[in-house]
This record gives structure tokens, sequence and C-alpha cells, in this order.
């Protein structure tokens, strides 16, 4: 049986978000691979907790406070290109103000910034 590995799901993703002026421009289409359900099956908030990890956070480090972590732009529906863009616009905020933890400010000032 063919399994398709992390690594090539990531190059995937990785090429899938390429686009320009917000258009994809690839669209692939994976079927009948049952264990593919489970792997992608990440929530918004682990998808934030994976990505501070490759950025070298430790997972002790808050750097969403609740109000923040808990606003529902920021969940978006379980888009995790929208919450990807969301999270990196209110850390980008929280930066510029030399803030810890990101604030419900930092991701209502994103969320603005992105017609959100």
């Amino acid at each position: 049986m063919w399994q398709i590995t992390d690594r090539v799901l990531d190059d995937l993703r990785l090429l899938l978000n390429c686009g320009m002026d917000d258009q994809p421009r690839l669209t692939l289409i994976l079927v009948g691979l049952s264990e593919l359900d489970r792997r992608l099956a990440l929530t918004a908030h682990q998808s934030l907790r994976h990505r501070l990890a490759l950025a070298g956070a430790h997972q002790s480090d808050p750097f969403f406070d609740a109000k923040a972590r808990d606003d529902p732009r920021l969940i978006s529906e379980g888009i995790l290109r929208l919450v990807n863009h969301l999270a990196h616009f209110a850390l980008v905020a929280a930066a510029r103000q030399h803030a810890q933890p990101v604030t419900g400010q930092h991701v209502e000032f994103a969320a603005e910034e992105l017609g959100i």
C-alpha cells in the first residue's frame, strides 16, 4: 500500500499555498487515502501551536492571551490559510508594540487589516 509521507504533504502544502492576488494556482484532490483524513485534521489551534513550534517557540510561552486565542476570527471556521494569515498579522502587530502576549486588540487589528 502506498503511503504519502509528512514531508511530501508539507511540500504539497507549500505548492498549493503559492498564489498571486490570493488566487490559488494549483488545486489537488487526493482520493482514497483514509489515513490522510486523520493527518490533515488539524484544528486551528493545533495549526498555530505547530507553526509557533517550527519558529522555535516553547509550548510554555504564552504567545496569545485567552481573549486572543478564543477570538472567533482567529479560529476562522477552520480555514488554516486564513488562520495563518490572521495569526501572522496579529503577531506582527504585537511585535510592533513590543507586546507579549498577543491580545484580543492585536487580533482585532489584524482582522481589520485583512478585511475579516
